[in-house]
Order: structure tokens, then C-alpha cells, then sequence
């Protein structure tokens, strides 16, 4: 049987939250590789790691703000009682 090449917005919705949290983690994960590599390659490496850390330094905020939030909302029982998969 031919495996899927992409998945579909259904296949998607269907997936548990650790699962489609799995997959943008590999992504990320794999993009960040190959970029390194052609960075690498190309001898643009120090300039890259240098713009992806500014690039980091202006995001954050913009994502850490919502997220510390949405835990002030959470019960501290919540987040204690929660074994880490690590």
C-alpha cells in the first residue's frame, strides 16, 4: 500500500494534542537542521546563529506573555502534580 505523503486537515483534527505537538517539534527540529547545514556549507554560519538569535530576542515576547497567562490561570496543583515525560 502507497504511504500518504501529507496529511490531510482531517487526519489533523483527529490527532491528539502530544501527537500534532510531536510533529511541529520534528518539523522545527528538521528545519533547523537543514538550515544549519547549508549555513555550514555556505560559511554564513556565525551570521545565521547571529540572526536566529535576534530573531528569538524579539519573538519571545510576543509568545512567552500569552503562555505565562494562560498558566496563571492553572492550578498550581495542575502543573505540580503533572509527571514530566523527560
Amino acid at each position: 500500500m502507497a504511504k500518504k505523503k501529507h496529511s490531510s486537515v482531517e487526519d489533523v483534527k483527529e490527532m491528539s494534542l502530544e501527537e500534532k505537538y510531536d510533529r511541529a517539534l520534528d518539523y522545527f527540529t528538521m528545519d533547523h537542521a537543514i538550515s544549519y547545514i547549508t549555513h555550514k556549507e555556505n560559511g554564513t554560519l556565525d551570521k545565521w546563529v547571529d540572526a536566529t538569535i535576534e530573531a528569538y530576542r524579539k519573538a519571545a515576547p510576543r509568545f512567552m506573555a500569552p503562555l505565562a497567562k494562560s498558566w496563571g490561570r492553572l492550578p498550581p496543583t495542575f502543573l505540580l502534580s503533572r509527571p514530566s515525560s523527560r
